[in-house]
């Protein structure tokens, strides 16, 4: 609702490396093409989950369609960290690690992924700046 309701009107009115009309064009083509696939993979991914259901409404994906496929990427990703949580606590010596250092590791996760989306800001505005 917030993409299909707001997001024309930032990316109209704003000129940048995240918010431009070029982003929206492409993410109408890229939403026609990989809608339902988007939707569900986005969920696995850190950041692009947060940011996948304003692009979807500024695709104009409908709504059903990603209700739908949002639910299967949640199920599919809940029972994803379910079973790998289990598996990983089989391991021998991998929960004693996970218990002693859990801040490191967990600090780690946050950087892997907010580290490529700082990267592609920066050379957004680096590309945009030479426009």
């Amino acid at each position: 609702v917030i993409g299909r309701t707001s997001g024309p009107r930032i990316f109209d009115r704003r000129e940048s490396g995240l918010f431009s009309r070029k982003s929206v064009i492409r993410t109408h083509g890229f939403f026609d093409r990989f809608g339902p696939a988007a939707v569900t993979i986005a969920r696995l991914v850190p950041v692009v989950r947060t940011f996948a259901p304003v692009a979807a409404g500024v695709g104009k994906m409908p709504r059903r369609t990603f209700t739908f496929f949002n639910l299967l990427g949640a199920v599919g990703w809940s029972t994803l960290v379910v079973l790998l949580g289990y598996g990983l606590a089989h391991i021998p010596g991998v929960a004693e690690f996970a218990a002693r250092y859990i801040d490191l590791v967990l600090i780690g996760i946050v950087v892997l992924s907010v580290v490529p989306l700082l990267i592609r800001t920066v050379l957004a505005r680096r590309e945009n700046a030479r426009v």
